[in-house]
């Protein structure tokens, strides 16, 4: 015998397909999982669900909850600059499509006038949106 779930049925005798309030709990309780890239070329793209901030040590960056279908969904958290830039100028709307592409790792050249004196490596990436969910 299954337990039934805090919507109050048996999902072991639920027959007339998903149930819309479970479908619903499932894309807005929790927190989704991170996307990690961790090769040059991953790329994650959804629908998205919300938009707010995730809270580090040093300061709030921005995050983005994608769907990606049925009742999978994640989560792109711009720690990084180039990634925080993107979302800004792509400035994303819920229901929109987004797509991030982690291009892999760039190379910023010496620039002693901005204190750094060695070349310094950061995750670049792109951002392009498609307004609407169709």
């Amino acid at each position: 015998m299954t337990n039934p779930t805090s919507t109050g049925h048996d999902p072991a005798t639920q027959t007339a397909g998903p149930c819309p309030l479970c479908i619903y709990r499932e894309l807005s309780e929790g927190t989704p999982k991170i996307w990690t890239p961790g090769t040059a070329g991953q790329t994650v793209a959804g629908a998205v669900l919300s938009i707010g901030l995730t809270e580090t040590p040093y300061k709030a960056v921005p995050h983005v909850d994608l769907w990606l279908g049925r009742t999978e969904r994640i989560r792109v958290i711009a720690y990084g600059a180039t990634l925080q830039r993107g979302l800004r100028e792509a400035r994303p709307q819920v229901g929109d499509r987004l797509t991030v592409r982690f291009n892999g790792l760039a190379t910023l050249p010496p620039n002693p006038l901005a204190g750094r004196r060695e070349p310094r490596q950061y995750r670049d990436f792109t951002v392009s949106v498609t307004r609407g969910h169709h």
